[in-house]
């Protein structure tokens, strides 16, 4: 588990990610209840990517990255 600065970075990281999932949305024209259906999580989880909350894993960011499609 990373300590101090890393956790720090990684937390900013995961921030940014899910600051950027709006305007994915908003691009598809999609709300947050639509976008959770096509990539199979809740709506509540979506809100916390886009806060930075939870961290989105690589499988997850694949998944949405093909809703664009």
């Amino acid at each position: 588990m990373p300590t101090g600065e890393a956790a720090n970075d990684m937390r900013s990281i995961d921030r940014e990610i899910g600051a950027r999932l709006p305007s994915t949305r908003q691009v598809l024209g999609i709300s947050q209840q639509i976008f959770a259906k096509k990539v199979g999580v809740s709506f509540q989880q979506i809100q916390k990517y886009e806060k930075g909350i939870n961290r989105l894993s690589a499988g997850m960011l694949v998944k949405i990255c093909q809703s664009k499609a």
